[in-house]
């Protein structure tokens, strides 16, 4: 999601670019994705609808909060 984003000029601050540092962390406001994190979210935040742009992927049509 992360480079998508990029491409599309939505500016979305990262690190780790791996999942481990969580500085690419936004709030999903629908849809559904596939995230494979290495600890950079806690299972609250994931609860809260948050998903790490480096390492999540869209399954179809998502939006975000920016």
């Amino acid at each position: 999601m992360l480079s998508v984003a990029r491409a599309a000029g939505l500016v979305i601050p990262s690190g780790c670019t791996m999942g481990i540092c969580g500085t690419c962390k936004i709030r999903k406001a629908e849809g559904q994705v596939h995230m494979l994190h290495n600890g950079g979210i806690a299972d609250e935040d994931i609860d809260e609808g948050y998903i790490l742009a480096c390492c999540t992927n869209p399954i179809g049509h998502i939006a975000v909060d920016a």
